[in-house]
């Protein structure tokens, strides 16, 4: 491609060789057939995707230290991560449009990463012995479920999601 970027008020913005541009577009419905030919366009229906494929990532990439952990973490997300969704969809109101499910879980492996890194646990070394990370763990997840997905919710559904868990 040629790395300019042609913007509908008829201003050419050239990008340098190291620029990538990368757009999530809901529908084709008003792209032009030259931005088509352009891009290299993956479509994904949602429903197809979801949630798990984005776990199974992030169970991947995590540290070795904490890959003898990897069967509670995913016995965390199987217990609590889908019976949550499914509250907040039948139970709740819809903050934004579209489907949240892969964002607010996407969310949660953020937080989850940032609090394994603060608290050392992400580190390559731990201090504690693999038995005692147990009960910090299930309380990291916790605070990340509530936060990511709680936390899209306004004041009225969080203490019903609240009440739920």
């Amino acid at each position: 491609d040629n790395k300019k970027l042609c913007l509908s008020s008829g201003e050419i913005i050239k990008l340098s060789s190291t620029n990538t541009l990368m757009f999530e577009a809901r529908d084709l419905a008003v792209a032009s057939p030259a931005t088509v030919s352009r891009c290299g366009m993956l479509y994904l229906e949602l429903e197809g995707v979801g949630w798990k494929p984005i776990v199974k990532s992030w169970l991947n990439s995590l540290e070795i230290s904490l890959k003898s952990h990897i069967e509670l973490l995913e016995n965390l997300f199987e217990w609590l991560v889908q019976p949550s969704l499914n509250f907040i969809k039948s139970s709740c109101k819809e903050i934004t449009q579209g489907r949240v499910s892969p964002a607010v879980v996407k969310n949660l492996t953020q937080i989850l990463n940032s609090l394994f890194q603060v608290n050392g646990l992400n580190s390559g070394e731990i201090s504690q012995e693999s038995t005692k990370l147990v009960p910090s763990i299930q309380s990291y997840f916790i605070f990340s479920l509530i936060w990511s997905i709680g936390g899209a919710l306004d004041y009225s559904d969080r203490k019903s999601f609240s009440y739920f868990l």
